[in-house]
């Protein structure tokens, strides 16, 4: 498995003021981060009418206490849960399972693996409805920064601009779906001083099914606090609240 050291370098190459050095400081921070709070709000738009919206809550503190609720914001799909305690998860019960609700383990697995952060968001990508670039960043598990690399190509300068307040980098890029497709959308991170990303999107002008051009948009608006004692509500970590 490629190392995070190993990461940074190939995602940058180049000194840390270049567009590729500040999205591996940006990386770097949230890799090495003793808890993190705060939300993602995805909102796709066809010429600027938004369609779809997830919201993420998010938040961790090392080694194993995770909350990540994720919920379609104007569906009818449930939310897909997890939360850690430190000594026990429960998580939302795949559709095809035969449990009715949630799944409850113990952190320190019968083969005697003790999970961590990045052990149980592995579990419960495989449930949640966006998978996110910004999301698998904040993260940081060693096989998606892997793959976010593989994503991301093409950095140029974009400048700086303020953004809700703050002034911002804008690191714009191109980015892949997926790594299977060669196809890329134009991309753009808003990153402030501090190395919080702030806002990400993926875009192009395309042809939708009825023949039209559109242009269509996944934004990403990230409002999420990084070593931040203040910021971390304890009662998330509560199993109880799977149960409501």
């Amino acid at each position: 498995m490629i190392t995070t050291v190993a990461l940074v370098i190939a995602l940058s190459g180049t000194p840390a003021q270049s567009p590729q050095g500040k999205l591996s400081e940006a990386i770097s921070r949230y890799f090495y981060a003793a808890n993190v709070s705060g939300s993602i709000a995805m909102t796709i738009s066809l010429d600027g009418t938004p369609k779809s919206k997830i919201l993420t809550d998010l938040q961790f503190s090392t080694p194993n206490k995770l909350y990540l609720n994720q919920k379609l914001v104007s569906g009818q799909a449930r939310d897909i849960r997890m939360i850690s305690d430190g000594e026990f998860f429960a998580y939302t019960a795949p559709e095809a399972s035969d449990r009715k609700n949630y799944v409850y383990e113990p952190i320190r697995q019968r083969n005697g693996e003790l999970l961590d952060v990045r052990s149980l968001y592995s579990i419960i990508t495989a449930l949640i409805p966006d998978r996110s670039i910004p999301l698998d960043m904040i993260m940081g598990r060693p096989a998606d920064l892997q793959t976010v690399n593989q994503l991301l190509s093409n950095y140029e300068d974009g400048g700086t601009r303020e953004y809700n307040g703050e002034m911002v980098s804008v690191i714009l890029c191109r980015v892949r779906p997926n790594v299977n497709l060669k196809a890329s959308m134009k991309g753009a991170f808003f990153i402030n001083a501090a190395g919080d990303i702030r806002y990400f999107k993926s875009y192009e002008r395309t042809i939708d099914g009825l023949g039209r051009e559109v242009d269509y948009e996944i934004a990403y608006e990230v409002k999420v606090k990084v070593d931040d004692k203040e910021a971390i509500r304890s009662e998330l970590y509560n199993l109880d609240l799977i149960k409501k």
